[in-house]
């Protein structure tokens, strides 16, 4: 073949042969099309990861739980795990991960099919970061389901490209200079610049909450007097029996918080000679502590009751060389695995597991527990220094700070006599006050109870068969006879996912049909009828049907067929939606009942020897 005629050939295979770059394909890939099904399988698993760990980098931000994740679930664990963050610079991991998941997102939409193959070099790189944290996931218990399918989102991508022909390296040539790695990678570097502006906001606004928290605890610490009563103190210390610092916390071993808590103050005891330290035990669990009702942290009541048999066992020493390993196994353990740490630290197996399971290990974890309850304890870890509550630990370098703050008063060293936390009522008014008052939209009239004009006005949100709800509704109607001036509406929030976008889960399969029921018997049967309706469901113990409310309906005076069209039609059920909307905006809590009282939040209303809902009411009374 002449040179003329050769050259001519190379020339129509090249021309053919270009990328999306405009440049011959590197060698070991050449450019391939995919197909509209691949195309559409590719978006779908790339818009999961996204939507996945995007309501990660929310839950981070919003400082609450998220639909499927609740508090101190695996989500919370995994977040505040050593592999929840970036070495070095501290970041979320879950930021990586959103920035990596839009960039491919982005390139995916944006670069023409014959070329999107070119992101399989760095998608390979992102499978083995997924195949790292999966094994971080079992290892460690983190069973966090936005996790779950953020990875699973990312290899099922990595399996879609690898399908697709040619496979070629690792590293293709000129990989660097493919249009999809650059639309990635633009992507990336924009999610992360926002993120970091967010973050920097919110860091902002959470240091501000933290100064006033930290000005306000470090004023009542200054200001404490030398009278000397009950020592407030754990029943084992660190540190000097007299410390001009003294830090008392509640906490649980397996409430991923408590870790990060423990870990600081540790430093701080390396630190300082001037701070002793004490912890008491709040496990969320109903096997130890009658004061929750599920067992959020299964092993929590074992890991206490393990610590108080070490500490009888083996007094001061035995009981935190066992604090230590429990705060290092984060609270969980086998039979195995127990035994083994036992003999390693010198006891009997068999007269350590005896103890551990007496009453007397019992005892004294409840006996923490009721202490924590009458303090008005929240969430754990509840940390008081010099016998003063210390809000807001969860934010970064709080008690690092907040002992700074105190040392450089220079307070005398005192005993743990000299302590004295406010008791529940007084916790949970100044809750209550601190809350910002909330804009709620007015209840229209034929929801309301009490004067419609009144000026003080109580908000609740809840499930109609929610026991706390049902109790909660009942003391407020009981006492309107009272409060002449307070007028009372109830919303509904019901606990099923079938109307409820904000769940993951449904408690009360009901809880829609109930909700719009009683939507429908307001505009039917105005006030009178929504009232009688609301009060028999209230009541009302056996399962709600249709047939018990079309019923209940018509002995309340109400037209059953006229009832039953609005019970159906589609405005009833967006007044729910409604309901549930401003929930969303106005609390991050996704819990039930929600109590606001003129507009402030009231996270609890209910003490066992106090009247914190008619105190809360009086003052909001008194202030008109």
């Amino acid at each position: 073949m002449g040179s003329a005629k050769k050259r001519r050939l190379r020339e129509r295979v090249g021309a053919g042969a270009h990328d999306e770059t405009g440049q011959s394909p590197p060698s070991g890939e050449s450019a391939a099309s995919i197909t509209t099904p691949v195309w559409m399988l590719g978006f779908a698993l790339l818009l999961a990861a996204v939507f996945s760990s995007g309501m990660l980098v929310a839950q981070h931000f919003l400082g609450g739980s998220v639909p499927g994740c609740g508090e101190g679930g695996a989500c919370d664990r995994a977040a505040a795990s050593v592999w929840g963050s970036i070495p070095g610079i501290d970041w979320p991991v879950s930021f990586l991960g959103l920035a990596y998941f839009v960039g491919l997102l982005a390139a995916w939409l944006i670069v023409p099919r014959d070329g999107v193959t070119r992101l399989r070099g760095l998608v390979r790189l992102g499978g083995l970061a997924s195949i790292f944290y999966l094994i971080v996931i079992i290892a460690g218990g983190y069973a966090c389901p936005y996790c779950l399918v953020s990875h699973a989102g990312n290899l099922g991508f990595l399996a879609l490209l690898e399908t697709q022909r040619p496979r070629g390296n690792w590293f293709p040539r000129a990989f660097l200079r493919s249009a999809a790695v650059q639309r990635t990678a633009i992507g990336f570097v924009a999610v992360t610049v926002v993120l970091i502006g967010w973050n920097v906001l919110a860091e902002q606004r959470a240091q501000e909450r933290e100064d006033r928290a930290l000005d306000e605890a470090t004023r009542q610490i200054a200001a404490s007097d030398e009278e000397e009563g009950a020592a407030f103190t754990g029943r084992y210390r660190r540190g000097p029996e007299r410390a001009a610092i003294r830090i008392v916390a509640f906490t649980g071993y397996q409430c991923p918080e408590c870790q990060r808590f423990e870990h600081e103050v540790d430093r701080l005891l390396e630190e300082r000679d001037d701070l002793s330290f004490s912890v008491k035990h709040f496990p969320i669990n109903p096997d130890c502590n009658p004061h929750v009702s599920r067992a959020m942290h299964p092993n929590a009541c074992w890991a206490a009751r393990a610590a108080e048999a070490a500490g009888i066992l083996g007094g001061e020493e035995g009981f935190w060389r066992m604090h230590d390993w429990l705060v290092e196994q984060q609270g969980g353990f086998t039979d195995a695995v127990l035994n083994s740490k036992l003999r390693e630290l010198g006891y009997d197996p068999r007269e350590f597991i005896r103890v551990m399971m007496g009453d007397e290990t019992l005892r004294l974890v409840r006996e923490d527990a009721d202490e924590a309850v009458s303090l008005g304890l929240a969430y754990t870890p509840m940390v008081f220094i010099n016998g003063v509550e210390l809000r807001n630990t969860q934010a970064s370098r709080t008690i690092r700070r907040a002992v700074q703050e105190i040392a450089a008063m220079n307070p005398e060293p005192r005993s743990p006599a000299s302590d004295r936390p406010p008791d529940a009522l007084t916790r949970s008014m100044e809750e209550w006050r601190d809350n910002p008052v909330r804009t709620i939209p007015e209840a229209r009239a034929e929801r309301q109870f009490g004067d419609s004009d009144a000026p003080v006005r109580i908000e609740v949100w809840g499930d109609y068969r929610h026991e706390r709800t049902r109790a909660l509704d009942q003391m407020i109607r009981k006492r309107l006879d009272d409060w002449p001036d307070v007028r009372y509406a109830f919303r509904s929030f019901p606990l099923d996912e079938s109307c409820n976008d904000l769940l993951s889960s449904t408690a009360h399969e009901s809880g829609c049909l109930i909700a719009a029921a009683l939507e429908a018997a307001a505009d039917v049967g105005g006030r009178p009828g929504y009232h009688a309706l609301h009060e028999w469901i209230i009541e009302y113990d056996d399962v709600v049907t249709g047939e018990a409310l079309a019923e209940a309906v018509g002995q309340f005076g109400m037209d059953e067929d006229e009832w039953l069209e609005r019970w159906r039609s589609s405005p009833v059920h967006e007044a729910v939606r409604g309901h549930i909307a401003i929930v969303d905006e106005i609390n991050t809590r996704l819990v039930v009942p929600q109590l606001f009282i003129d507009g402030r939040w009231a996270p609890r209303f209910e003490l066992d020897d106090a009247d914190l809902l008619g105190t809360m009411v009086n003052e909001a009374r008194a202030a008109q």
